[in-house]
């Protein structure tokens, strides 16, 4: 197919002539796409930039979000299933994946696909188009499903601006780096959003109206640097994925004649986030101790997260790194910055836990037993786990 594009390019027909016989064919194949789901697991790689390789493992979490892949047993076997349809995809020659583990659309086939996204005002595909401000409030219609604005150089969505999109799921803003402000009123009326990206902006704070977004499945607001603050998560109840993985840069006093760097992670409420009874995937960090335990207490016994990175207390800054470089399907757990036993001694250090389910001694218990703890640098930790009575004390 690819080969069959260029040629046509490349040919000395007139360049309308070859476009309308290429969508001609593109849209044949599309089509004869014959089951819906992959249809439109097609049309969502449509929402990101020209030549962009999208990540096989992000597409596949957007597509769950969505609903494209729908709900199975486990979220392995929706992962399982949204591999198995981007692998019709490519052996339909209408999509391409470079080195299994990215889909890259050619630039042709992505043309056809946001022709047919924005028929009947459905989605407003603007993503790397150099944006500075928002597409006008007369192209936000009742109509629209999607609206990827990512990649973008967008400064501010300020008050005027608040769309009334009552069929509106899917919101991409990420990557927008300069977009400092976000007004409230914007998120008063997309009361069926399913899926928020507001990844690697420049937001200080997000507004209130978000925390009334009760169909939510997918709040992302990875590596927000100026982030200081998130609204009431309580009322979240769909949601399925959570990422607030955002760290501020301080200083603090290392001794009498230096500093050191420490990156102080913007934290949420345990008793909150323990209430979102359907999540599935977890990145996010808890101020302490106690503010972990409310987490535990407050879970769903039943519940279990397929993947969660956890910081509880304040991490170095090459530390963090270490964490942040771990790679998918983790399960991990860092301790930093810890009061941990009565004489107060001091976690001055990483300790951070693989796989960790329990900690006895430390109160971080739950109901399972860990696999591993990685414990470094902690010169004044006393002990891990407690005497065996103690052990049988914090399993109850």
């Amino acid at each position: 197919m690819e080969r069959c594009l260029e040629d046509l390019r490349q040919s000395k027909v007139p360049q309308d002539k070859v476009e309308e016989e290429v969508f001609r064919i593109l849209r044949f194949s599309y089509t004869h796409l014959h089951d819906r789901a992959l249809r439109d697991c097609f049309l969502y790689c449509g929402l990101f930039p020209e030549d962009f390789e999208i990540p096989r493992e992000n597409l596949i979490d957007y597509l769950i979000d969505e609903g494209v892949v729908k709900q199975q047993k486990s979220r392995e076997a929706e992962i399982n299933k949204g591999h198995t349809m981007l692998d019709r995809l490519e052996k339909s020659a209408i999509g391409r994946l470079r080195g299994g583990n990215y889909v890259k659309m050619h630039d042709l086939i992505r043309d056809m696909a946001i022709q047919i996204l924005e028929e009947n005002s459905q989605a407003i595909v603007k993503a790397g188009a150099q944006l500075k401000e928002l597409p006008d409030a007369h192209e936000w219609s009742e109509k629209l499903k999607s609206v990827s604005l990512m990649h973008n150089h967008i400064e501010e969505i300020h008050f005027g601006h608040s769309p009334r999109c009552p069929n509106l799921s899917t919101l991409l803003l990420c990557d927008n780096r300069q977009l400092g402000f976000i007004a409230d009123l914007f998120f008063k009326q997309l009361h069926r959003l399913k899926v928020l990206d507001l990844s690697r902006t420049y937001i200080e704070y997000l507004p209130d109206s978000v925390s009334d977004l009760e169909g939510l499945t997918s709040l992302l607001l990875k590596d927000c640097q100026r982030l200081s603050s998130v609204p009431s998560l309580k009322k979240l109840r769909a949601l399925k994925r959570l990422d607030i993985s955002v760290f501020i840069l301080e200083e603090r006093p290392y001794d009498h004649y230096r500093m050191k760097e420490i990156y102080a992670p913007i934290t949420v409420e345990g008793k909150e986030v323990g209430c979102l009874r359907k999540l599935e995937s977890l990145e996010c960090h808890f101020e302490d101790q106690s503010n972990y335990l409310e987490y535990l207490k407050s879970r769903d016994a039943t519940q279990s997260l397929r993947t969660y990175k956890i910081v509880v207390g304040q991490l170095r800054e090459d530390h963090d790194k270490r964490l942040r470089h771990t790679g998918g399907g983790t399960k991990m757990v860092g301790l930093g910055n810890l009061n941990i036993n009565r004489d107060g001694d001091f976690l001055y250090r990483l300790s951070s836990c693989n796989s960790i389910e329990n900690l006895v001694h430390l109160a971080l218990s739950t109901a399972q037993p860990f696999r591993l703890i990685m414990v470094e640098d902690c010169e004044k930790m006393e002990e891990i786990i407690g005497e065996q009575d103690q052990m049988k004390k914090g399993y109850g």
